[in-house]
């Protein structure tokens, strides 16, 4: 979730073996912004990964879809949903029953959320637990 240029996904695909997706919205040129991804993972030599266009709040992915879901420095820039937190609740849904969902944010910024209590909550109320999280 909030895939970018693609970096971090293409170093999972060469660290572990496997199909990636990654996902962003890219902002209004996306499509230029999801070919510099492909051609990066073209010049990294990582054939199995996808970019796709989309939102973090709205994933247009099935229940249970994905073993893992990273994501980093993302809920906080998602623009069209006011609770930004919808979009734990996406990462959960669309992860496969003991998946793994690791997630970093700004959930300490005052200017962007009422505190951690906020991303605590969203995992809680869509069934998620916690197994770690690092205080300031």
């Amino acid at each position: 979730m909030g895939c970018g240029s693609g970096q971090l996904l293409i170093r999972f695909a060469k660290s572990v073996p496997g199909e990636y997706v990654g996902l962003d919205s890219w902002g209004g040129d996306w499509q230029y912004s999801r070919s510099q991804a492909e051609r990066n993972a073209a010049l990294e030599g990582v054939e199995t990964v996808q970019f796709v266009h989309g939102s973090a709040s709205a994933l247009r992915f099935p229940d249970g879809e994905f073993g893992r879901v990273v994501s980093c420095l993302t809920f906080h820039e998602v623009r069209d949903t006011q609770d930004k937190t919808v979009s734990i609740g996406e990462a959960l849904r669309v992860l496969e029953p003991g998946g793994k969902f690791a997630f970093v944010d700004l959930f300490d910024d005052p200017g962007l959320y009422d505190g951690r209590h906020q991303a605590l909550d969203a995992i809680a109320r869509a069934g998620g637990t916690v197994k770690s999280s690092s205080t300031p």
